[in-house]
């Protein structure tokens, strides 16, 4: 082969690898487009997944919500989220509004919101059947990290606890990593039985959390940590603690502090203690089973 030939064949060859390695970082981190021109919304919208990412809840987070919508009323994944962070029946309501805005959305936007039907509408009793288009999704959109993080949440609520892992990594993998997804991967340790490694996880990433955060997953995964390894004192510490932050971050406002007090009779009762002061009104003949921890909302 001529040397002429030979710098037109590397040419070719040069040009097709660099099409194909284009065209495959196209594929692997193509992502959403929000429909929205509102530089405002977009902005909001991104402070709110950071809140709830990083455990911050309560009323703040549907006021925030309520602002992206302000700011462009036809954004289809704004109105998504009003009704992932509005508490009751009225959730689904709101729902139903984004699913309609969404038939004017983004290829990926639009069939992201209708994908969720199942886990959203009848308090999520057919979850399942969000799992395959969410699937489809992640297939044609690897690099959207809500799809992947709301799809690992549905594999844990239906015991596929190799899949959630999976897409918990591939969530943090496309980043920005955060404390809620490490705390998915820490429960799927403790399921394993690495109860020490597991607590180690929710212990440094409550260390990083932001003042106001009510960490509900960290603070029972801890205690079910404890539980396991027969440390019942310390078991109810971690809910004593728990039952302040809750106090403090305004949540008892909203939902009541029951649930926390009849975890800590239940685990008394369990390892024949008496149940004192409010936890003796609440106090349940079952104990907390392990694995009841692991089921997380399909909140994005």
């Amino acid at each position: 082969m001529s040397m002429r030939k030979i710098r037109i064949f590397c040419a070719v060859m040069a040009a097709t690898l660099t099409s194909a390695a284009a065209y495959a970082e196209e594929t692997r981190g193509r992502r959403f487009e929000w429909t929205t021109e509102s530089a405002e919304a977009k902005k909001l919208l991104g402070q709110l997944q950071m809140n709830i990412e990083n455990f911050q809840v309560g009323p703040a987070n549907l006021e925030l919500a309520k602002r992206i919508v302000a700011a462009d009323p036809s954004f289809a994944m704004g109105q998504y989220y009003v009704s992932a962070v509005t508490p009751g029946p009225d959730g689904e309501k709101e729902y139903m509004k984004a699913r309609e805005l969404a038939k004017n959305a983004s290829d990926g936007e639009r069939r992201f919101i209708e994908g969720m039907y199942y886990a959203r509408v009848n308090q999520g009793v057919d979850f399942k059947k969000s799992i395959e288009p969410l699937e489809a999704l992640a297939k044609d959109y690897p690099g959207e990290r809500l799809v992947h993080v709301i799809l690992g949440q549905l594999y844990a609520g239906d015991n596929q606890a190799e899949k959630a892992h999976i897409a918990f990594e591939k969530t943090q993998a496309i980043g920005p990593k955060s404390p809620r997804v490490e705390t998915f991967l820490a429960a799927d340790d403790l399921l394993k039985g690495h109860y020490g490694k597991a607590r180690a996880t929710y212990q440094s990433v409550e260390k990083n959390l932001p003042k106001g955060a009510v960490p509900f997953a960290i603070r029972f995964g801890v205690t079910f940590s404890h539980l396991y390894e027969g440390s019942v004192d310390k078991a109810l510490e971690s809910l004593r603690t728990y039952l302040d932050e809750y106090k403090a971050g305004g949540l008892d406002q909203q939902f009541p502090e029951v649930f926390i007090w009849n975890a800590m009779a239940r685990i008394n009762l369990e390892n024949g203690r008496p149940a004192r002061g409010p936890e003796a009104d609440l106090a349940r003949p079952s104990a907390p089973r392990k694995g009841t921890h692991a089921r997380q909302d399909g909140q994005a």
